[in-house]
């Protein structure tokens, strides 16, 4: 009867400590339905942003009506961030002026007007569903 109680126990500790969920991201306010979502999924401790390196970097091809939805599978909980943008000539990067300045759409995690960090786009993830809806700004 212990060995029972103990696997079971065993069980449900490995369960909720190695939960791993999924990130429901629906984005709007597309200027049209051209091209692709490239989505950036980072979590805490990396470098941020949209040139550097993230956790995960995905792409949605499918937008319909200046909108896209979209699952990310197999995350671990933890602290995250995402930054998206509206790849209109899909090639993968995203198009800045002579100044830096995005020419594409950019959306991020989090309600942050100012530039988006880390910090101010973070979110907590518990390991099992969380849903976003991302509105796509163009400057």
């Amino acid at each position: 009867m212990k060995k029972a109680m103990t696997i079971s126990i065993l069980i449900m500790f490995s369960t909720t400590l190695f939960s791993q969920g999924t990130l429901k991201i629906n984005v709007s306010e597309l200027s049209d339905s051209q091209g692709q979502i490239m989505i950036l999924l980072f979590k805490k401790g990396q470098d941020f942003g949209i040139d550097e390196t993230p956790l995960r970097k995905l792409r949605c091809t499918t937008i319909t009506n200046k909108e896209a939805s979209f699952s990310i599978k197999n995350v671990e909980k933890g602290e995250y961030s995402i930054l998206l943008f509206h790849d209109k000539d899909s090639n993968g990067e995203l198009k800045t002026n002579w100044i830096g300045m995005p020419k594409e759409g950019i959306g991020k995690s989090g309600n942050a007007d100012a530039r988006p960090t880390f910090e101010n786009t973070k979110f907590y993830f518990n390991g099992t569903s969380k849903i976003f809806n991302i509105k796509i700004d163009y400057l």
